[in-house]
């Protein structure tokens, strides 16, 4: 008989924990609103040991569920450390964090590469309808994230509706919808069918099989870039007296700007990161196409998303120590399938 599998499950807050207060708005519920026997019947069917926990905690020390404006590097970081403390005192198969919808895709690339060497799956889901409302999409997402997380290889996901998808990869791309998150980039790593069986297209490298004690939590991620993004007769000239270690810019097109704009980000590229995404949702950054394409001196974030071009230049910038030619080596490189090498 196989050994049942152990999951790890990280409660942050979001839709998926909120109600309704007496103004109708919705918000974090004190205790959360996923039910124990919703957990205890899925402990049941699917055969698990669902160790259920909420990583946050709040300026007093006590456990908290937030909403996903709040999470930043500070929750991404305890998120991180409780993932750690767990697989290194026990035999850990997975970790599914539910979560809210709007920084889903900053957190699930954070930990991508906040968790280095990471030895098993991460999966993040939430819901856009409140758990206790009868047309809630949340315990299908939880249902089907316990289902999926025992058949994916080490690395950080998203499941949202039907689809797994790289977590790096994934953007949130409808405000208000049950199925609104897409990999524009990448193909989706797999799904879950009607009948909760789960096929995965996308077979990623799993690697070397890793000891806890491989697992290690880089948290130095810098703090304060700036991000911004062109329009038409909009002036960079605020761009000379900003204060910070690195600039993220959404151009045009393939990450092309007007003259000024070159201009200026040719000269505040020669003293901090200044990397280039674009404004469209699929294809990629090649500033080199067009003659009013980004400098050569800025840094291509390729067909990254742009939640994950702001999370990695934050981490490379941390890993660079002040080396501006080490952060856009980092940038360019391919470590977790967040970047194509060609668009």
């Amino acid at each position: 008989m196989s050994r049942k599998k152990t999951i790890l499950l990280l409660r942050t807050g979001g839709t998926i924990e909120s109600a309704s207060n007496k103004g109708g708005k919705v918000g974090p519920s004190k205790h959360g609103t996923i039910d124990h026997g919703f957990l205890d019947a899925m402990k049941s069917k699917l055969n698990l040991d669902i160790i259920n926990e909420k990583p946050l905690k709040d300026e007093t020390g006590e456990t908290t569920f937030v909403d996903s404006s709040v999470m930043g590097l500070n929750e991404w970081k305890q998120i991180g450390l409780m993932i750690s403390a767990y697989v290194r005192d026990r035999i850990i198969d997975g970790v599914v964090i539910t979560h809210g919808t709007d920084t889903m895709a900053y957190t699930a690339s954070a930990l991508t590469f906040m968790l280095e060497n990471l030895g098993i799956p991460v999966l993040l889901t939430g819901s856009e309808i409140e758990w206790d409302k009868p047309e809630s999409d949340g315990p299908r997402n939880l249902a089907n994230s316990l289902r999926a997380i025992t058949h994916l290889a080490p690395g950080v996901f998203i499941l949202f509706g039907s689809r797994i998808l790289l977590g790096s990869r994934a953007e949130k791309i409808y405000s208000g919808n049950v199925n609104g998150f897409e990999s524009p980039n990448y193909p989706k790593i797999g799904d879950v069918g009607g009948a909760g069986d789960i096929r995965i297209f996308t077979f990623l490298n799993p690697g070397k099989t890793l000891s806890s004690a491989d697992l290690n939590v880089f948290d130095n991620l810098s703090s304060g870039l700036f991000v911004t993004e062109i329009s038409p007769d909009s002036s960079p000239d605020f761009l000379h007296s900003i204060v910070a270690p690195g600039v993220v810019v959404s151009g045009y097109g393939l990450g092309n700007v007007n003259n000024a704009w070159k201009e200026t980000l040719q000269e505040l590229s020669r003293r901090i990161p200044v990397a280039i995404t674009t404004q469209c949702i699929k294809g990629g950054v090649r500033p080199n196409v067009y003659e009013v394409g980004a400098p050569e001196t800025t840094i291509t974030c390729g067909d990254m998303t742009l939640a994950c071009s702001i999370v990695k230049l934050r981490w490379a910038i941390g890993k660079a120590n002040g080396d501006l030619n080490v952060v856009r080596l980092s940038m360019l490189e391919n470590f977790h399938g967040e970047i194509s090498t060609r668009i």
